[in-house]
């Protein structure tokens, strides 16, 4: 009896053992594929990181791509829409938009003999306080004793024009002369703002045969204007009387002009204050129209 209870006993006992040792090795074998799982996922028998963001479901738009998007609500200066362009028409110097479509009340304002400096930043100051940008006349003799001021029109957004170096007579000149009064300015503006001006009024509204040549040739367009301020009088008028008679003149599309000017920019305010509630917009323009 107590051999064969040993025999069991013993038999228990290697059953036992043999269960144990199987245990022990599934989990050896078990733990690698556990490790698997939690890694890798198989598709078609290609083993793939599923850590990984689905490239379908869960793409991310690269930076670059973002900027692309951003940009198209704020569509660069040169692709401006119809209702935001405009052109000075070259028989009557008048401002008009490019959308026929566009009724509103629009006005240029241009500054002639610039920079001077007397009155430049508080012309500018004006302008700003109304939203306002003007073409400014650019002559040679002002603007290279006054680099600092033609860069500061230049960076406060308005259009710089070529009105001569000199501010003489071109009739009276020789061709050569006509030629360097006229592209040694557009030299001097492309220097300090690395554009050359578009825009050409010649001094006393008066071209000669070879000025409106080298206007054609720098591609510029040449105008006189449709209001003027008076304020080039002799003796110098009061701003008042600026002020009257702009506003006395004024029509839809009007092109005024004015000088930089310490007159002027005592009478600018008044000016453009009651042209904005008359509905008026400041405008420059984005077209070249030669004639």
């Amino acid at each position: 009896m107590t051999k064969k209870f040993l025999m069991i006993l013993t038999s228990i006992l290697i059953i036992v053992l043999m269960i144990s040792g199987c245990g022990d090795q599934t989990r050896e074998t078990a733990a690698p594929e556990s490790s698997k799982v939690n890694n890798t996922k198989e598709n078609d028998g290609v083993s793939k990181p599923i850590a990984e963001p689905d490239p379908v479901t869960e793409k991310q738009t690269p930076d670059s791509e973002k900027s692309e998007e951003s940009s198209e609500d704020n569509p660069p200066e040169d692709e401006l829409s119809a209702d935001e362009r405009y052109y000075v028409n070259p028989n009557n110097f008048r401002i008009y938009p490019v959308d026929k479509n566009n009724n509103k009340k629009i006005v240029l304002l241009t500054f002639d003999d610039a920079p001077y400096g007397d009155a430049t930043l508080d012309i500018l100051n004006i302008l700003d306080k109304y939203d306002a940008k003007a073409i400014w006349f650019i002559n040679g003799i002002y603007a290279v004793r006054n680099k600092p001021l033609l860069e500061e029109i230049a960076n406060r957004g308005h259009v710089l024009g070529n009105h001569t170096w000199e501010h003489d007579f071109l009739r009276k000149m020789t061709p050569e002369q006509v030629r360097k009064e006229i592209v040694s300015v557009s030299d001097l503006i492309e220097e300090v703002t690395g554009e050359r001006p578009k825009y050409f009024r010649p001094p006393f509204g008066q071209n000669s045969d070879i000025s409106l040549q080298v206007i054609k040739e720098e591609g510029m367009q040449t105008m006189n204007w449709s209001v003027g301020s008076l304020d080039w009088n002799t003796p110098a008028p009061a701003p008042d009387e600026i002020t009257k008679q702009v506003l006395s003149t004024m029509h839809n599309g009007g092109n005024i002009l004015f000088h930089d000017k310490t007159i002027t920019a005592q009478a600018l305010d008044d000016i453009l204050k009651s042209l904005s509630e008359q509905g008026y917009r400041f405008v420059v323009p984005t077209e070249v129209r030669p004639e």
